[in-house]
């Protein structure tokens, strides 16, 4: 609208009705992203694309549209569980086994979980996604046993469209990478600068962010020090730690470590908490709600429940760097972590995070309407 006294921008609210989304309390709730203020202005391009380096990605009618052809890197064919190597499927197979006692232990179907996160259709079923309308790309790395550093590297230079020796190129790179993986032990970044992109994570990462192209990554789940949880300790990517409804760190969450030197937590995001609970809208548990599937093994019918981790604190960001995306194309990683840096909700008062002096949650809580109005007024 515009007069002789100026000019009016007005916006009109998305309003979510999707079934759970009550149970998605880190969309709105007061330590949440404030996810419905930036609907107003984009829910999403069809034009960008978010590959989630996981496990692999099953049939999910939220998800219908919305998936593109991705790529399997499991080398190792006892752990691929799908019967055979490298491959064009991407799809998640299950990655159950036995433990030492013989007790089945189900799959988890945690890159379905993840892909929801961040791009579940708002189409008024089930859950609703932090950027419903970008399309998401499975890039299978991880089997039943985990996977390999090699799968990991090959998976990243994929996913970003860098030629793969062996593989075909990606035909639709992506301009978000999200990796919710990392090593339950101590494990030191490769980064070694006399080896390509094609042998180094920390070579892979840096040729991704020359291209244009935002890596975020789990800061791990240790509840101890996030420079010893690869991937997330290799720079550069956006290293992210998880709280629960309060607004303070989670138990299990990672941190950076007073007077640490190298890599640690940048930002943090929700990613749910089971001993969180105050507040907690019936049926999350403190936790993550979002895509799931009702097999124990092998793929059955399309569900939903609540899981946790910085496994899905990290696709909370991705999802919200993939708006920025949709905003402002041509972004680029520095571009979009000085937004998510400058516009982060503070931690809650007198909790853990924000009574470190020294980041240990990193700057503050991802904000993505506040993200994106600030994108928007500097483009």
């Amino acid at each position: 609208a515009t007069n002789s006294r100026g000019i009016a921008h007005g916006t009109t609210a998305f309003q979510p009705a999707d079934e759970f989304y009550s149970r998605q309390w880190y969309l709105s709730s007061t330590y949440g992203i404030n996810a419905p203020k930036a609907w107003a202005v984009s829910l999403g391009s069809n034009d960008v694309v978010v590959a989630v380096l996981d496990g692999g990605i099953t049939n999910h009618p939220q998800l219908a549209g919305r998936l593109i052809p991705g790529y399997d890197f499991v080398s190792d064919i006892a752990s691929a569980n799908d019967g055979d190597g490298p491959d064009p499927d991407a799809s998640d197979p299950g990655n159950w086994t036995y433990d030492r006692n013989g007790n089945l232990l189900a799959s988890d179907w945690h890159g379905t979980h993840v892909a929801g996160i961040i791009a579940a259709a708002a189409d008024k079923v089930g859950v609703m996604g932090i950027a419903p309308n970008v399309r998401i790309q499975s890039v299978r790395v991880l089997g039943q046993s985990g996977g390999t550093r090699a799968d990991l590297i090959r998976g990243i230079n994929w996913a970003a469209g860098f030629p793969v020796p062996g593989y075909p190129t990606n035909p639709t790179p992506a301009k978000v990478l999200n990796l919710s993986l990392g090593t339950d032990g101590t494990s030191i970044c490769d980064n070694i600068p006399t080896q390509s992109r094609l042998y180094s994570t920390a070579q892979a990462l840096a040729a991704t962010k020359a291209a244009g192209i935002t890596t975020i990554t789990a800061a791990g789940n240790s509840g101890s020090d996030a420079r010893y949880s690869y991937p997330g300790n290799c720079y550069p990517t956006i290293n992210v730690g998880a709280t629960g409804i309060s607004g303070d760190r989670t138990y299990y969450s990672n941190v950076t470590e007073p007077n640490a030197q190298g890599v640690g937590v940048d930002i943090s995001a929700p990613g749910g908490d089971d001993k969180d609970l105050v507040s907690a809208p019936p049926g999350s548990n403190g936790q993550i709600y979002s895509l799931l599937n009702s097999g124990k093994t092998t793929p059955q019918d399309p569900t939903y429940g609540p899981m946790e981790g910085t496994s899905m604190a990290a696709p909370v960001v991705a999802g919200v760097v993939a708006l920025l995306y949709s905003i402002k194309p041509t972004i680029t990683f520095d571009e979009v972590w000085a937004v998510l840096s400058s516009t982060v909700s503070k931690f809650k008062p007198g909790g853990q995070c924000a009574s470190s002096t020294a980041g240990l949650c990193g700057v503050g809580i991802v904000n993505a309407g506040d993200a994106v109005a600030y994108l928007k007024t500097h483009p």
